[in-house]
């Protein structure tokens, strides 16, 4: 039989017991503390000014120090836009800075009750607001802080204007059930090491709300709290970010990766308020992503965020997530030979398929792998914009061959849809892998042995492929166009881009010319011309290709290569 609270003997001081045995145990403090061993990763962009005065809260056993780094970079600059005022201990008000604008609130205990911390969060919001003359306060909070917020929002006297969310448990964290497990059947606290009214309050508030035998909530305050959310999101705008990418504990049997290790994904969203998605920060380094302080800083100013649901700090993230997804995926479903047209049509939005990117794709992997026009390691950027009847696409690429991992980096976006490209340059061979949102895709691109074709094998964005890129020489030796052939989803495929790399090259410095395409892409016919610029002086060769403005509004506006020794 377990032992129950009321049969359990007197337990001893928390630093005289010795933990449970069993790796489980041992593993859930880690899950709670509010440390941080990931890389801080600060935005390059400047900062805007926040327009009003910004609270930070933190959760159970968190700190006032978790906003650092967030404070760090709202004040970077030779002139800061905004002012840090330092931590405020709740209840001590005496010292605030009527001119700072940024202030972190430390309560008086990281684990009391949500009715106790929205008291103190209230009386500080009172005094910063008598302190700098503002009429109203924005709110970043985190885990616990989430919850406090909200109750604070149920007040009649209220003075919030924004808030965002970071790992707010708004329909429970697993964790906390299992903490009340261990106390309500083992008598032992794990974490916080102490018991009370106030922590066993907490921790009920914290729990996943079930249902028990007879159909009642188990936890009746937080069923409470979101039956009234409908009137806690017209007080305020309010953007919730969440964790993914972690392993969690989800509120039944199992184990999701969409979580950030203590917070589940679904119990951070709630309907109706803009919702974000931070990959592979976990539940106590959420705020160090750079992308998830520039998207809290232009929510908060009142600009437009950017689309799509996730935030990523970096290319490989996005395609790491991607593949994570494509696993599980490939685990309840059987391998599909052949995409369907819709995964067809998503696909051929993709940069790689497009004529004028080829051609600078076959100048940049060819200038990178063969030491590039000055016979050294040039740095290769390559830029694309494309704007057709059905599709707008977005996208940069940078190929340094000093770098080591992922020599090749991309992302953009494709109707508002992000993707992502990275691609490892190993033994003539170009390992390509790419994220189309949380479709992932994997090609081999290699170049031939006569240097003069490059074949791209494997899967992309869902759709078989198996392509060479065959780059056309002159009598001359120039380079004069690419004649693109293979299979995609197994349907012939044809491409070739014609253009006088030699005459433009005569021309001097720079030189004007045209580049003609015509071809066959999945059963359609393709016919576009471009007008092409290419630059050859001490800082590089530019190779750019825009689409003739006299064409039809169906075609891709440019692409722009930079080699630079």
């Amino acid at each position: 039989m377990p032992i129950t609270r009321k049969t359990a003997p007197k337990r001893q001081p928390a630093s005289q017991q010795a933990p449970p045995s069993g790796d489980t145990f041992s593993r859930l403090p880690s899950n709670w503390q509010d440390v941080d061993v990931q890389p801080v990763k600060l935005p390059d962009s400047p900062p805007p000014k926040l327009p009003r005065p910004v609270i930070f809260m933190h959760g159970f056993n968190g700190s006032a120090e978790r906003w650092d780094h967030v404070v760090e970079w709202l004040t970077s600059g030779e002139e800061p836009v905004n002012r840090a005022g330092g931590i405020i201990d709740a209840g001590q008000f005496r010292n605030i800075d009527p001119k700072a604008n940024l202030f972190s609130l430390r309560l008086s205990r990281p684990y009391n009750s949500v009715e106790k911390n929205k008291g103190e969060l209230k009386e500080t919001v009172e005094a910063v607001l008598k302190a700098t003359g503002a009429d109203e306060v924005d709110l970043v909070v985190h885990s616990l802080g989430g919850l406090n917020a909200r109750h604070y929002l149920q007040d009649a006297d209220e003075k919030v204007n924004k808030i965002v969310q970071l790992g707010t448990p708004n329909k429970g964290s697993q964790l906390a059930n299992m903490e009340r497990f261990f106390r309500d059947n083992f008598n032992f606290p794990v974490l916080p090491p102490v018991d009370d009214p106030e922590v066993q309050r907490v921790l009920e508030q914290l729990s996943v709300d079930k249902l028990d035998g007879d159909g009642n909530p188990k936890n009746p305050w937080l069923r409470e709290l979101n039956n009234d959310w409908s009137d806690q999101r017209e007080k305020a705008d309010i953007l919730m970010i969440a964790g993914a990418g972690v392993p969690t504990l989800t509120g039944g049997p199992g184990v999701t990766v969409f979580g950030d290790g203590v917070v589940t994904r679904r119990s951070a969203h709630l309907d109706g308020v803009e919702k974000k998605t931070s990959w592979f920060r976990t539940h106590g380094g959420l705020q160090n992503s750079a992308k998830v302080m520039e998207t809290t800083a232009k929510f908060l100013s009142g600009s437009s965020l950017q689309p799509g649901e996730h935030l990523f700090d970096s290319a490989r993230d996005a395609v790491k997530a991607a593949e994570l997804m494509s696993q599980e995926k490939s685990q309840d479903s059987a391998p599909i030979e052949k995409a369907t047209p819709q995964e067809v049509r998503r696909a051929k939005q993709l940069p790689l398929l497009d004529p004028a990117f080829q051609m600078g794709l076959g100048l940049g992997v060819l200038s990178a792998m063969m030491g590039g026009p000055a016979e050294n390691l040039p740095l290769i950027e390559i830029g694309l914009k494309s704007r057709t009847t059905a599709n707008t696409i977005n996208a940069k690429y940078e190929i340094d061959m000093e770098r080591e991992g992922a020599q090749l980096t991309g992302n953009g976006t494709v109707n508002e849809e992000s993707f992502a490209e990275v691609a490892s340059f190993q033994e003539g061979k170009v390992h390509w892998r790419s994220a189309f949102g949380l479709q992932a895709s994997g090609l081999t691109v290699e170049v031939g042995d006569d240097e003069k074709s490059i074949s791209m094998k494997g899967d992309m964005a869902g759709v078989p492929t198996d392509l060479t890129m065959n780059l056309l020489f002159s009598e001359e030796g120039h380079m004069s166009g690419i004649h693109t052939t293979g299979q995609f989803n197994g349907e012939p495929y044809s491409m070739r881009s014609s253009v006088d790399m030699g005459g433009l090259l005569k021309g001097g410095p720079e030189h004007h010319g045209e580049m003609q395409v015509t071809g066959r892409v999945d059963g359609e016919d393709m016919q576009r011309k471009y007008r092409v610029n290419v630059k050859n002086d001490q800082s590089g060769l530019q190779f750019k290709a825009v689409a003739d403005e006299n064409q039809v509004n169906d075609h891709p506006v440019g692409v722009t290569v930079n080699i630079r020794p």
